[in-house]
């Protein structure tokens, strides 16, 4: 899979829920995200979701904190039964981007 992320993945599997917030219908579907970076997530899906469209829900990172995203969709790679998606997010914190960056800080020391 060609890398196309700004920010440096690293593992992250959880299921959520997402609902879609731009379409007017209230549409909520589950994910399962397999990767995090400081700008967005990669996750499959069963549901074919629209490119371009807005998501909002919770991620719980790996200090078990709680941090709220908007999620724009930007791409999808097909993967059989499940769409693979990459989502960046909309407008996250300072201090939720920096609470990712910590980890991302720690994991890269621990592999030296």
């Amino acid at each position: 899979m060609e890398e196309r992320r700004r920010a440096r993945r690293m593992r992250l599997e959880s299921t959520i829920t997402v609902r879609r917030i731009d379409s007017g219908i209230d549409e909520e579907v589950t994910i399962e995200i397999k990767d995090i970076s400081k700008s967005g997530i990669g996750f499959f899906c069963t549901e074919i979701l629209e490119v371009g469209s807005i998501y909002q829900s919770s991620i719980i990172i790996w200090t078990k904190e709680i941090i709220p995203v908007l999620l724009k969709i930007v791409r999808e790679v097909d993967h059989g039964e499940k769409k693979f998606y990459g989502a960046e997010f909309m407008g996250l914190s300072e201090i939720d981007m920096f609470r990712i960056a910590v980890y991302e800080e720690l994991e890269r020391s621990e592999m030296m």
